[in-house]
């Protein structure tokens, strides 16, 4: 039998694992990030996907301007800033740009590309509900497909009660934090990438205070020559004293060419209703399939202190560890840094990040990496 996962822990692990114990045991936990200090437990209550991100419903676009933006005139958050369409229908998208930067012994780098150009539209009937975006692949001048037609997401869904929610299409399984950042330690280098959604079938229970999801998927019908994932997720949360939520997830995964276990515990912490944390641990083991192959297993840790100066203007610290074999020093990348996001008026944001990053497969020394991002969504 193989050595138990947790006496392998790197000690830095072991205590960020720690203390998310202890803060869920001792405090009480938040939801998915920012506005669960408010007391908004539920992704529902803002977004169409039970598992948030994208298209906003319109009680969320009215939070976007009283809680969320620094300014905002009456009815600038809707629609092209003044329309409001029929009750079963709903419209928005998104356009992102970034400035990247990066300045290694060996090479200086920065560069502006476009990241995201999407429609999204959903439209309801009594109890059920589609989504579906439409856009181009979007990228650096490398990426494969840029200018293609590209739609990320797309679903049906019916929900019986409040309570209840029953989806298939295609999306991100729920596993851990949706965190926007999809180059996060915790989504990018555990395949939750973007354009890396698979098709799903996912079940949910919804209330108050605690949620959980159930995901059977099925790798990428479209593509059936890629060696897509093929499995099962679990996602639990619990919310309490109104500004805190904690989570638990499971995922198994089949490859053709291996496979893989995910664990992870997940919180939004929220202090005040200024001060929170977000923080994120979890453990991969991996088999391969290929003869000779071999077992590894390790981990991820992504942890955000973050402070809200006025509303709109937010500033944090983060810290970031990609350890996915516990047994090679080399598969070890770690970062720390500082970032500030700005909210000037709805369907505007701003993010600015400055970072030192080490990747010990390359440089034993941190170098420096940095960005901002540009977002407006309609």
């Amino acid at each position: 039998m193989r050595p138990f996962i947790f006496a392998r822990l790197t000690p830095l692990l072991a205590i960020i694992l720690f203390t998310i114990m202890f803060f869920t045991v001792s405090l009480e936990a938040w939801a998915y990030p920012d506005l669960v200090r408010h007391g908004y437990a539920s992704c529902l209550a803002c977004h169409v996907s039970p598992t948030g991100g994208g298209l906003t419903t319109p009680y969320g676009r009215s939070l976007s301007k009283e809680l969320v933006s620094h300014w905002g005139r009456e009815g600038e958050e809707k629609l092209l800033y003044k329309t409001t369409p029929p009750e079963w229908l709903n419209i928005g998208g998104d356009v992102r740009a970034i400035q990247t930067y990066v300045n290694t012994r060996a090479f200086k780098q920065a560069r502006f590309f476009q990241m995201q150009t999407d429609l999204e539209v959903a439209v309801s009937y009594k109890n059920f509900y589609a989504d579906t975006t439409a856009g181009v692949q979007e990228g650096p001048e490398s990426t494969v497909n840029r200018g293609h037609f590209l739609s990320r997401r797309h679903f049906i869904g019916y929900r019986p009660k409040d309570e209840l929610s029953l989806r298939t299409g295609r999306f991100q399984a729920a596993y851990g934090l949706n965190l926007s950042d999809h180059t996060a330690v915790t989504r990018r280098n555990l395949g939750f990438d973007e354009n890396t959604e698979t098709d799903n079938i996912e079940g949910a229970i919804i209330g108050e205070n605690a949620d959980l999801f159930l995901t059977g998927i099925f790798g990428r019908t479209d593509e059936p020559w890629g060696d897509w994932e093929h499995g099962a997720a679990l996602s639990t949360s619990y919310f309490f004293m109104d500004r805190f939520k904690v989570g638990f997830s499971l995922l198994h995964g089949d490859k053709s060419t291996s496979t893989r276990d995910l664990v992870g515990l997940n919180g939004i912490l929220g202090f005040s209703k200024k001060l929170y944390a977000i923080s994120e641990v979890d453990l991969q083991m991996q088999s391969s399939k290929l003869v000779g192959g071999a077992y590894t297993h390790g981990g991820v840790s992504y942890q955000q202190l973050n402070y809200e100066f006025l509303q709109g203007l937010h500033v944090y610290l983060a810290h970031q560890v990609s350890y996915l074999d516990f047994s090679d020093v080399f598969s070890r990348v770690d970062s720390w840094g500082a970032g500030t996001e700005l909210y000037p008026r709805p369907h505007l944001d701003f993010q600015l990040e400055l970072r030192k990053e080490r990747a010990m497969a390359l440089y034993t020394s941190y170098y420096d990496v940095g960005w901002v991002v540009l977002h407006y969504y309609l």
